[in-house]
């Protein structure tokens, strides 16, 4: 590009508008002012140059203009939204330098001191769900379900899944299901894999602080784990897993990657206990698809309580 070739830095404006745009994202109502505000204080690598001053004036505007139609139209939670701005800010030429990287830092600086009135962390960090937990949500090809389909609990037989993946289902009164079916490759012999299937159910809660946990009932769970190249190729435990979700949230999302074409679906990200993310789950059945939610199984403690 020209711009570059006499020098005008087009990093400066992707930097402060990356910044610009995360802090409206943030901020409760976000304005074209507010954008423009902290896009003001950016670098001015260029101002001794008529033509540089001119095409950043108009790449300002327009990018500032792009931006603020992405903020005030999308329905995306925010973290989403963010990154759909930094990809289109990421499609502009330029070339990062440790100059760029320290300008970044001086607009991030100035853009947190002029604006104080900004909404605490834990505000900025709500999301705005755009449908109910109530239902099935399984990950990838959702090859992975709840119900009988993956465990019977009265065979008590897993049915091996055609890929592995993880699946959560969820009721508007409290109850939850949980399959897993996760494995180890052997990149020496393909053939001595380690897998387990792991199956689930009980009550959840959620609390103040955005999180949900999930109480198994201890007697009905299961494990199995399969080691074809094992002294025991296949075994089966009872299993109970207490787990704390510490955030989540869903949306709609428009670009489903095991989906067809042009077709969208509900998407749910649920975070664990270090908050690491799960891998995204979509939503498949309504009403869920799930055992009896009761417990089906009582516990029996021998004396010692074991």
């Amino acid at each position: 590009m020209r711009c570059l070739r006499i020098g005008c830095r087009l990093d400066c404006w992707r930097a402060s508008l990356l910044v610009t745009t995360t802090i409206a994202i943030l901020h409760s109502k976000p304005s074209l002012l507010l954008v423009e505000r902290v896009f003001d204080q950016a670098p001015r690598s260029c101002d001794s140059n008529p033509i540089c001053r001119d095409r950043r004036a108009r790449a300002r505007s327009r990018i500032i203009r792009r931006a603020a139609s992405l903020i005030l139209s999308s329905t995306l939670p925010r973290i989403h939204l963010l990154q759909q701005v930094s990809a289109h800010i990421r499609g502009i030429p330029s070339i990062m330098s440790r100059q760029t990287l320290s300008a970044v830092l001086t607009v991030a600086l100035l853009a947190l001191t002029l604006l104080p009135d900004l909404t605490s962390a834990q505000d900025a960090l709500t999301f705005q769900n755009v449908t109910s937990l109530m239902g099935t949500w399984s990950s990838g090809s959702q090859n992975v379900t709840t119900g009988i389909e993956f465990f019977n609990p009265i065979t008590q037989e897993f049915t091996l899944p055609a890929t592995s993946g993880i699946s959560y289902s969820f009721t508007d009164d409290g109850y939850f299901e949980e399959s897993r079916y996760q494995f180890v490759s052997n990149p020496v012999t393909n053939r001595c894999f380690k897998a387990s299937l792991i199956w689930q159910h009980g009550t959840y809660a959620f609390h103040s602080n955005g999180s949900i946990t999930l109480q198994p009932y201890p007697a009905d769970g299961y494990i199995q784990v399969l080691d074809p190249c094992g002294a025991q190729t296949s075994s089966i435990y009872r299993y109970a897993e207490f787990e704390l979700i510490s955030s989540w949230y869903n949306f709609q999302d428009d670009h489903p990657g095991f989906m067809a074409s042009g077709t969208s679906a509900y998407a749910l990200q649920l975070s664990q206990f270090d908050g690491a993310k799960l891998p995204m789950l979509f939503l498949r059945n309504r009403p869920p698809n799930m055992l009896p939610t009761k417990q089906l199984f009582q516990q029996v403690l021998n004396d010692a309580g074991a």
